[in-house]
């Protein structure tokens, strides 16, 4: 199975976030900035997305060819789950957007390009799987 290149740094890149800058950016915002102090991150079900967001940017990026065939049911539910989460991750930060309820705006958008961004990933090794 030939994996795509485009689909390999997509794949780094979010595991990068999900694996390092998410925990940096959520524990030491608030330090420094107060304002910036966000408790939603460590709900379980945020916490749980994140987990098995590195799971399966994990074993896509270092055991494709295996994710296709020994784990790929498990993989195929974590895809599910990941998709579902983070379309419903981009409505709720769209709509937060609009609103405006954030205190930065840049913020919010890096937010909801992850978002997609992760969406995106769970399609593409589904169609390439």
């Amino acid at each position: 199975m030939i994996v795509h290149t485009s689909f390999q740094v997509l794949s780094a890149i979010l595991l990068i976030w999900y694996g390092c800058l998410r925990w940096w950016w959520f524990t030491y915002a608030g330090k420094k900035y107060p304002e910036r102090d966000y408790s939603w991150y460590k709900a379980p079900i945020n916490m749980a997305t994140a987990f098995t967001s590195i799971v399966f940017l994990s074993g896509v990026l270092f055991a494709f060819s295996t994710t296709g065939t020994l784990w790929f049911e498990i993989f195929k539910c974590m895809a599910g789950f990941l998709l579902m989460r983070n379309i419903w991750y981009t409505i709720e930060d769209v709509y937060a957007y609009k609103k405006q309820e954030w205190n930065t705006q840049q913020e919010q958008f890096i937010f909801i390009l992850f978002d997609i961004a992760m969406a995106l990933d769970t399609v593409i090794w589904y169609w390439l799987a």
